[in-house]
């Protein structure tokens, strides 16, 4: 955040709009990095617990200490009776004092309302700035009321995409169910075969393992580069047209739920890392539309195609500031893939804040990919129309299987 925060009811307005959904009988950890004054922090890592999860405190300050956090305030957002908050308080502040979660503050609140009064736990005394303001004072730190939640700045993103936090955390995460109104499961993972068997012909052709025949000749011609180089003109040209489209997002997706021919060959590009890494730049450049199709092939299909379209609609949403987005789908992919590595890394990446970080690392691996097999430049130029194959003497860094490497070593 850019704009300051001046009270507690202001941080608690911005939650949702963090989040992505407005938390309930939570306890939400909100840490900051020091900043060029000694009274002026930046936001850092934000983090959610269940109420009744108080057993992953050490857990929550583990992964604060990782981050380097030089300020920890505590949320609790519960209904319950006095006694029941009294028992979570009183956990907390043990925390504090044993240092299992550095708490520097901790606020109480039964919602997170616009109006809806907030009032102090634990915390520091108030102190005088050198210029003599009361840096925690009673009347905004000890108690007042949640700031206007629509106003917050934190809910600018959605706001600029059509789009609010979903009303509760299962709300968020329903969202990437696998569910496809207009096919059976069984019509879907036939679909999810042909897919996979095609990506797996087309590969063998690409890198130069088998002759191209019939078919598989593309629009640029039969080598092997010019069959890549078709697929991720026509790609490229699908977000095109989807960009284009004077449509609500979640109408868009919809529609293409409906799109038989569009989810197969979006299927067959997310079927190998290959074909999937050589369109990913042209899904940062639309990445509304990007996020509208990925999403839709997440939902339509499983396996590795599901986590791959599930890790492309979370770099989708981090390319429009929509990380709040980004890790409910993510988590989706890893509960149905826990293996799944690009998944992990984009995840790790965004629990950092590290959101430039991915990009360009996830970018420069598409161009990578690119270069080599369909010998295309940075701007999408062709370097080489020869019809001769790549030089598969080239690093194995570059590989099908390396160019994850290359994003793992720059998001580290």
């Amino acid at each position: 955040m850019t704009t300051p925060l001046q009270s507690p009811g202001q941080l608690l307005a911005n939650l949702p709009g963090i989040l992505g959904f407005y938390p309930h009988e939570s306890v939400i950890f909100v840490a900051f990095h020091q900043g060029a004054s000694p009274h002026r922090f930046t936001l850092g890592p934000v983090l959610r617990i269940d109420l009744d999860d108080l057993a992953l405190l050490r857990e929550v300050g583990t992964t604060l200490t990782d981050t380097d956090c030089d300020l920890v305030f505590a949320f609790v957002i519960t209904r319950r009776d006095r006694g029941h908050v009294e028992q979570v308080v009183d956990r907390l502040f043990e925390a504090a004092e044993n240092g299992e979660v550095d708490i520097q503050a901790c606020w109480l609140t039964r919602n997170i309302l616009t109006g809806e009064p907030y009032r102090i736990a634990f915390g520091p005394e108030p102190v005088e700035d050198p210029d003599g303001a009361d840096r925690t004072g009673r009347s905004a730190w000890g108690a007042g009321e949640i700031a206007p939640v629509s106003q917050a700045q934190a809910m600018t993103p959605l706001l600029e995409h059509g789009q609010l936090p979903e009303l509760t955390r299962r709300e968020a995460f329903d969202h990437f169910v696998r569910f496809n109104p207009h096919l059976s499961v069984d019509d879907a993972d036939q679909l999810e075969g042909f897919a996979h068997r095609h990506a797996a012909d087309l590969v063998a052709v690409i890198r130069g393992e088998r002759r191209p025949h019939g078919p598989r000749s593309g629009p640029q011609g039969s080598a092997p580069w010019g069959i890549l180089r078709g697929l991720i003109d026509d790609h490229a040209l699908l977000l095109d047209e989807l960009a284009e489209e004077k449509r609500h997002s979640g109408e868009i997706t919809g529609l293409l739920m409906a799109d038989e021919e569009t989810l197969a060959g979006v299927a067959v590009l997310l079927s190998d890392s290959l074909l999937r890494d050589a369109v990913l730049v042209d899904a940062l450049r639309r990445p509304d539309a990007a996020a509208d199709l990925f999403l839709a092939v997440a939902r339509t299909f499983g396996g590795e195609i599901r986590a791959n379209a599930l890790s492309y609609y979370a770099l989708a949403a981090v390319r429009m500031r929509l990380s709040m987005r980004a890790i409910p789908a993510l988590a989706a992919a890893l509960q149905e893939m826990p293996g799944h590595s690009l998944s992990s890394l984009v995840l790790q990446s965004c629990r950092a804040g590290a959101f430039e970080e991915v990009l360009s690392a996830a970018a420069r691996g598409s161009h990578i990919v690119r270069s080599r097999y369909a010998r295309l430049d940075d701007e999408g130029n062709g370097a080489d129309d020869s019809d001769n194959a790549p030089d598969d003497s080239a690093s194995e860094a570059f590989s099908v299987e390396g160019d994850q490497t290359v994003v793992r070593g720059d998001a580290a």
